[in-house]
C-alpha cells in the first residue's frame, strides 16, 4: 500500500498537481514518503445540526430544519471547539497541511429572517434561534414590537451576515486555538454566494481564504468575480467547477 501511494503521488504530482482536494484521506496520506498538501473539511455546523436532528437530509448534512441555522446555541460553541479540537489534532505543526474547511457547502439562508421568526417559540430546538432574531429586529427597527412586513430586502441581507458572522466567530477562535498555524479557508460556498454580499463580507473578517465551488457556467462571468472581489478583499480559490455537454 505504501508503496502505491508513493507511486501515486509521484505521478500526480507529476502531471503538475501539489495539493489534494478536502475529501482527501489525510491520516493515510500523510504518511506518503513526500506527501502533498492536505486541507480537511472540518463539518463542524452539519455535525452539530444531525446530533440535535435539525438536519434536512443525510448526504452532506447542509440542509438545516426551516432553513435556520442553529449558531446561536449555547451548546454550539461548546461542541464547535470539540469537534475542531478532535479533527486537528496531531496536525496542529504539520508542514503538509495548509489550511482547513470548516463546512461543506453550507446554505445562504435566503429566508432565514423570516424562517427564524416563524419559528415555534416553544419549541426548545429553536428557543435561541428565535429570540435572537427577533431582538435582532427590534434592534434594527427600533420598534417595540415589530412584524414580519418590516422586513425589507436589506434588513434580509444583513441578518444573513449577523448569523454568519456568529459562525465564523465561534468556528475561528476554536480553530486558533488548537491550531494557530494553518489557514481557515470557509466553506466552500456554493458560488450563488455573490448575490449575498453580506455574507461575503463578515465571512472575510474571520477567514485567510475564500473558497467558493463555482457550478452551472461554461466560465466565470468576470462582473460576478469582480463581486466577490469588490465584497470580499481576501485571496479567493475555486474550489470545484465543472463544464458538461451541452444536452447533458
Amino acid at each position: 500500500m505504501t508503496a502505491w501511494a508513493d507511486a501515486a503521488t509521484d505521478k500526480v504530482r507529476e502531471l503538475g498537481f501539489n495539493s489534494c482536494g478536502g475529501w482527501a484521506d489525510i491520516d493515510n496520506l500523510t504518511k506518503v514518503e513526500q506527501p502533498l498538501t492536505q486541507t480537511k473539511i472540518l463539518s463542524v455546523l452539519s455535525r452539530y445540526a444531525s446530533s440535535k436532528g435539525l438536519n434536512t437530509s443525510s448526504g452532506t448534512g447542509t440542509d438545516f430544519l426551516y432553513g435556520v441555522f442553529p449558531t446561536f446555541d449555547p451548546e454550539f460553541e461548546t461542541f464547535a471547539e470539540e469537534r475542531i479540537k478532535s479533527e486537528t489534532a496531531g496536525y496542529e505543526n504539520s508542514p503538509y497541511i495548509y489550511g482547513w474547511m470548516s463546512d461543506n457547502e453550507l446554505p445562504y439562508g435566503w429566508e432565514m429572517l423570516d424562517n427564524a421568526l416563524a419559528l415555534d417559540s416553544t419549541d426548545r430546538r429553536f428557543v435561541y434561534s428565535y429570540a435572537t432574531a427577533w431582538n435582532w429586529l427590534i434592534n434594527m427597527t427600533g420598534k417595540t414590537n415589530p412584524d414580519q412586513s418590516d422586513i425589507t430586502p436589506e434588513l434580509s441581507q444583513l441578518f444573513r451576515g449577523f448569523v454568519w458572522d456568529r459562525y465564523y466567530n465561534v468556528v475561528t477562535k476554536a480553530v486558533k486555538k488548537y491550531d494557530p498555524n494553518h489557514m481557515l479557508l470557509g466553506t466552500r460556498f456554493l458560488h450563488g454566494v455573490v448575490k449575498a454580499p453580506w455574507v461575503l463580507r463578515f465571512a472575510a473578517l474571520y477567514l485567510d481564504c475564500m473558497t467558493i465551488n463555482w457550478y452551472g457556467r461554461w466560465e466565470i462571468p468576470p462582473a460576478e468575480l469582480n463581486d466577490v472581489v469588490r465584497n470580499a478583499d481576501i485571496p479567493l480559490m475555486i474550489t470545484e467547477f465543472y463544464t458538461k455537454a451541452i444536452d447533458s
